[in-house]
C-alpha cells in the first residue's frame, strides 16, 4: 500500500486531506509542522509528501528541501 505524509499547520486541511487519501486507498500519516515531519519521515518511508507552503518554523519549500538532501545522502 502506498504511504503518504501530509504536512499542514491547519487541523482541518490535514483531516480533509487524510479522509480523500485514505477513502482512494492509501495509508495516511500527519504532521503540523516540518519538525515533526522530519521525524516521521526518519522512522518511515513515505511514497508521496503533500505540504503546506506557509508554515510556522520551517515551510514548506524548506520542508522538501531538506527532506531532498537528506535522502540524496542516503543514496551516496
Amino acid at each position: 500500500m502506498k504511504r503518504i505524509l501530509i504536512v499542514d499547520d491547519h487541523k482541518e486541511v490535514r483531516d480533509l486531506l487524510s479522509k480523500f487519501f485514505l477513502l482512494n486507498g492509501y495509508e495516511v500519516d500527519t504532521a503540523e509542522d516540518g519538525e515533526t515531519a522530519m521525524e516521521k519521515v526518519r522512522g518511515k518511508g513515505y511514497d508521496l509528501v503533500v505540504t503546506d507552503y506557509s508554515m510556522p518554523k520551517m515551510d514548506g519549500m524548506d520542508l522538501l528541501r531538506r527532506l531532498k538532501i537528506g535522502l540524496c545522502s542516503k543514496v551516496t
